[in-house]
């Protein structure tokens, strides 16, 4: 914040900023001799600013440039300084654009109740703006709807998962639309006290301050619209309300993951609309690819999200199943969005304790990670088109057990080979674990020694010190009394703890102070430690 007087009087300068440093406000007070000077420093940088016009500058064309000021920057507060009152000044101040007029000679009174008022105006002016311009440039989120093509594939952990991953790179929002079973506030290990469906009494006005109350923050950035505690507290939610939702979410957070159960219904047919993007959770079994199937004929013919892109998260993923990723494909006629490993034995402690978003859980978040960062691409550019569904199932069984048998029949040659060569180099190898350990414990032993030599010598270091300045004061009590410094080093020398004597070297008396220098005991050749003392003498 900066405050610019414009003024070719070097007395009104002076007496103007006098008065705004008496004003306990943080800005700046500079001065500017010219229009043209004014011009050329709001053209650099005209935010927040407060411009001070004397009338009398440029031959009394003051209310020229004020009126300048207030059209080509209109965010700028303008005051005038002016010697002249009455009602005119502030007619001619009105028609130019000028925020208030203040007098001259300046006045402590009048400049601490106008100026902060027009700083503040400025600020709030600039905020305003700024806002809404943020607001104009922001984009809509994205809305990601998982569904499950039946249940017990998987569909909220893996919504609840998605989410986690977006959360990483922008504001995410995860709503469970799962209204009669869902509990992904239990996964989270969160105990909300609203859920969605307390967003119906709102109306159609649903915005930040609406979200924030009925949502609730979960580890990981996310924040959770849950399901209603009790089921029949979702019969009130419809399409509007779902359409309200989904709308205000969009502008709150750049991505929005929707957990649509497994049931299309009115609420799920909603949600699915408005999706950018729709996932059908699965498993390489035949009936839940079979529930896949059908939920996407479904969708054809009932006219939902019909240009939304639609794709399949496989889950529980197993290369020794008989149904492989490239078969669900063709079962179900969607492309294969995510090929999610089977981890049972990894989620089973999180899930049981509601600690998955606090565990990394690479294996399983891996395929999301990459299905981001490829902004959500499908691994299959072209979805192959629905065949016959018993032909196919029974092509790919076959297929896949041949496959089956003739991997096993693999698998245990190369475990016999493996067998038989590890029996004969396994003695080769341990004598080679022995060999490495024993030349490795002299370098340790080495290295140990070195530590703990160090470690003595820094302790004999600090001991020096003491004993040095022990020294000196007993040099400066013995000549004190008189002793010569011949005595004076005897006496000195016999006080001295063992080790310490060869080196030591008592100074002469010089402005009563006295200089004592030792050795430090060490192998080492080691710099000498100093200390002095004053000399108290006795009369």
């Amino acid at each position: 914040m900066t405050l610019f007087i414009v003024s070719q009087d070097h007395e009104v300068v002076e007496q103007v900023r006098a008065t705004l440093l008496e004003i306990d406000a943080a800005f700046a007070v500079n001065a500017v001799g010219s229009a043209e000077a004014l011009r050329l420093r709001l053209q650099d940088d005209s935010e927040g600013h407060v411009v001070l016009v004397d009338l009398h500058i440029n031959d009394g064309l003051g209310l020229d440039l004020a009126r300048e000021i207030s059209m080509s920057w209109p965010l700028v507060a303008t005051l005038l300084l002016t010697t002249e009152r009455g009602n005119q000044i502030y007619e001619s101040a009105l028609e130019v654009g000028a925020r208030d007029v203040l007098p001259l000679p300046a006045s402590l009174e009048a400049y601490s109740t106008k100026v902060p008022a027009a700083v503040a105006w400025t600020q709030v002016v600039h905020h305003r703006v700024e806002g809404v311009a943020a607001e104009q440039q922001r984009q809509i989120g994205r809305v990601v709807a998982v569904v499950g093509a039946k249940g017990g594939v998987g569909t909220s952990l893996l919504a609840l998962l998605l989410a986690r991953e977006l959360a990483h790179r922008a504001p995410t929002c995860l709503i469970d639309l799962d209204l009669r079973n869902g509990d992904l506030a239990a996964y989270c290990g969160a105990r909300p006290r609203r859920s969605v469906a307390d967003l119906v009494g709102v109306g159609e006005n649903i915005g930040r301050r609406e979200l924030d109350e009925a949502s609730f923050p979960v580890p990981g950035g996310i924040m959770l619209l849950a399901a209603p505690k009790y089921g029949e507290a979702g019969e009130a939610m419809g399409e509007p309300q779902i359409r309200r939702v989904i709308q205000a979410t969009r502008y709150q957070y750049a991505a929005i993951v929707l957990d649509c159960g497994s049931r299309l219904d009115d609420v799920q047919a909603a949600a699915l609309d408005f999706a950018d993007e729709v996932l059908v959770v699965a498993t390489p079994d035949i009936p839940s690819l079979r529930a896949a199937r059908r939920l996407h004929e479904s969708m054809e013919r009932l006219d939902i999200a019909r240009s939304t892109p639609l794709s399949l998260i496989l889950n529980k993923v197993d290369r020794k199943a008989e149904i492989q990723p490239s078969a669900a494909g063709r079962l179900t006629g969607l492309a294969v969005a995510m090929e999610i490993p089977g981890a049972e034995r990894l989620l089973e402690s999180s899930m049981n304790t509601a600690t998955v978003l606090e565990q990394p859980l690479e294996l399983v978040v891996g395929p999301f990670t990459q299905w981001v960062n490829s902004s959500g691409s499908t691994t299959q550019a072209n979805p192959l088109p629905p065949q016959n569904p018993i032909m196919l199932e029974r092509g790919a069984l076959s297929a896949n057990q041949e496959s089956g048998r003739s991997n096993q029949r693999v698998k245990r040659s190369e475990r016999n080979k493996r067998g038989k060569r590890g029996k004969r180099q396994g003695g080769w190898g341990r004598h080679r674990e022995r060999g490495q350990i024993l030349a490795e414990a002299p370098v340790a032993f080495a290295l140990i020694t070195l530590a703990i030599l160090v470690c003595i010598q820094l302790v004999f270091w600090g001991a020096s010190h003491l004993v040095a300045a022990n020294a000196a004061k007993d040099a400066a009590r013995y000549y004190a009394v008189g002793m010569s410094p011949v005595e004076v080093q005897k006496k000195v020398a016999d006080r001295l703890p063992w080790g310490w004597g060869g080196g030591l070297r008592v100074g002469s008396p010089h402005n009563s102070q006295v200089d004592v220098s030792l050795s430090i005991p060490s192998p080492f050749n080691l710099p000498p430690v100093d200390d002095n003392a004053s000399i108290q003498w006795e009369r």
